[in-house]
């Protein structure tokens, strides 16, 4: 499982002039993310799991920190950008980029 972070890498791109830059193609990481969030939390259910359990118990608490300080991010990130631009204007380019 940690070996697939090793690839991973958040990439920031300029936005227009602003001197500012977006976290973009974040799909992959999230996807490994909640997928990787399962699978640990289906192992520390399983009995079979005694042998490694602090190991899989301190992955999923790695995991779960990643995910929350990503919505964290996500939610600042939301609230910057409609202080800026507007609501209107940020939700209308958000769901124009994922369409």
């Amino acid at each position: 499982m940690k070996e697939a972070w090793s690839g991973m890498a958040f990439h920031c791109t300029p936005y227009k002039d602003t001197g500012t830059s977006v976290v973009g193609q974040t799909e992959d990481i999230q996807m490994l993310l909640d997928d990787q969030l399962m699978k640990v939390q289906a192992m520390n259910a399983s009995p079979f799991v005694k042998a490694f359990k602090s190991e899989t118990v301190q992955w999923e608490k790695i995991l779960s920190s990643m995910q929350v300080r990503a919505a964290a991010i996500w939610f600042r990130t939301c609230t910057c950008f409609q202080a800026g631009f507007g609501p209107s204007h940020f939700f209308s380019h958000i769901s124009g980029a994922a369409g």
